[in-house]
């Protein structure tokens, strides 16, 4: 019920059933349950952004999961902590989905290992090292038939931006559109998949830009879909309005973009994620628009740029 109020999303009645969960469980203790409630508590506290208890509740899983032998539930404790190092540290991404990886070859579980091919070619695409991202994703895509909806919709937002970086525009518009398609079919929002939504809705504003024809429909239900997805979970906000201003930028309302990319980046401040806070200064910045009381904060956010090893958009530069 928790899980479910939050995903609606209700959220004071995700806490009202959390914490019953949670009193239920100190009257009845079972450890494997106890793995399980921080999982769906810590996977709902990432999609509001509060890192430092999701984290907590993150390594809790694992502990419980090593204590018990229960190496499926430590590999999505893992997971969480790769959703958890997104755009703060992407070589704790790369670690802990080496880990998890690791964990799972042995089990041989398809599910956990297509994950651990999806997210090294997340980390490399997202950074823009497409030659390193590519590997993984042939990987992954020789046995996308086993794949469920989420991990599909990663691959094809993947697909399509990997196809994009390599020049292969038509690649990029047939997994862009089968991505667009997927998305809205699912009924679910996965917290793990904000970052497909976002890279989908990337791919058709770059799409757009570049005058590709029927991109137009494409680039406003993939910022559609990112909406949804950011009023479920807080915690895409910064991005969804990234890239509202970047679709108001190209239907001529400048001044609608520069509200967006605000509201945008007061977002980012707020949950602590540096690399959304760098990619809209450098959107503001080209502007002239920063917040006067933004000092240094277009070296900043280059210094980000670099220490995350994402290259600068060129438009940008």
């Amino acid at each position: 019920m928790a899980a479910t109020a939050g995903i609606i999303p209700i959220r004071p009645l995700a806490s009202l059933y959390f914490r019953l969960a949670h009193d239920a469980l100190e009257r009845a203790y079972d450890p494997e349950v106890d793995s399980y409630f921080h999982l769906l508590h810590g996977s709902y506290l990432t999609g509001l952004g509060d890192r430092s208890l999701a984290v907590g509740a993150a390594d809790r899983v694992m502990s419980l999961a090593g204590d018990l032998g229960f190496r499926r539930r430590w590999e999505e404790g893992a997971a969480l902590r790769y959703q958890l190092a997104w755009g703060v540290d992407f070589e704790a991404c790369l670690e802990w989905s080496n880990r998890m990886s690791a964990s799972a070859a042995g089990r041989n579980d398809d599910q956990v290992l297509y994950w651990g091919l999806l997210s090294p070619a997340e980390v490399h695409a997202t950074r823009g090292d497409i030659a390193l991202a590519e590997p993984f994703l042939r990987r992954a895509e020789a046995g996308a038939a086993q794949l469920g909806a989420p991990e599909r919709i990663r691959l094809l937002a993947l697909r399509a931006l990997v196809s994009l970086g390599e020049g292969a525009v038509g690649e990029a518009v047939e997994a862009g559109q089968q991505v667009n398609r997927l998305i809205t079919a699912t009924s679910t929002v996965h917290v793990y998949c904000i970052t497909a939504y976002a890279i989908a809705a990337q791919v058709q504003l770059e799409l757009s830009r570049r005058g590709v024809k029927g991109s137009g429909d494409g680039v406003r239900l993939a910022c559609a879909n990112l909406r949804s997805a950011a009023r479920i979970f807080p915690v895409a906000r910064p991005i969804h309005f990234m890239h509202a201003g970047d679709l108001r930028v190209q239907t001529g309302d400048l001044a609608g973009a520069l509200a967006s990319w605000h509201r945008g980046r007061e977002a980012s401040v707020e949950l602590g994620t540096p690399l959304d806070t760098a990619l809209l200064d450098l959107r503001l910045a080209r502007h002239g628009a920063l917040p006067p009381d933004s000092g240094a904060a277009e070296e900043e956010a280059i210094q980000t740029l670099r220490r995350l090893r994402v290259r600068e958009p060129e438009s940008h530069r």
